[in-house]
C-alpha cells in the first residue's frame, strides 16, 4: 500500500500527453493533453482519479465517473481521503507506461 500512497500524493494532478492525428491548418502532428485529478467521494471516502472531460460532464450535479467507471460524488477540498482506488491506481500505470 505505501506504493500507492506515494504515486497518489506525488501526482494529485497528472498531465497525460497522446498523440492525435494531423492537424488541419498547420499540417504537422498535434499533441493534445488531458488531465486527471484526485476527487475523493463524499459517500466512502475513496481517492479518485478524474479526468477532464469526465469533470466538464458532471460539473452541473457535482457527480463524476471516474478512470475505474465508479460515479464520484464529490467531497469537500478539505476530506481527507480514506483509501486510494486499486483501479484507478492501475489506470494511471497503464497510461503511464503509454507516454
Amino acid at each position: 500500500m505505501p506504493v500507492i500512497n506515494t504515486l497518489f500524493t506525488a501526482v494529485t494532478m497528472l498531465v497525460l500527453r497522446r498523440r492525435s492525428g494531423r492537424h488541419a491548418r498547420t499540417g504537422g502532428a498535434r499533441t493534445e493533453t488531458a488531465r486527471a485529478v484526485l476527487v475523493t467521494d463524499a459517500r466512502t471516502g475513496g481517492a479518485h482519479l478524474v479526468t477532464d472531460e469526465a469533470a466538464v460532464a458532471g460539473r452541473r450535479v457535482g457527480r463524476y465517473v471516474a478512470a475505474c467507471g465508479a460515479e464520484v460524488l464529490a467531497a469537500s477540498l478539505t476530506t481527507p481521503e480514506r483509501h486510494y482506488c486499486v483501479r484507478c491506481t492501475r489506470w494511471l500505470a497503464a497510461v503511464s507506461a503509454f507516454q
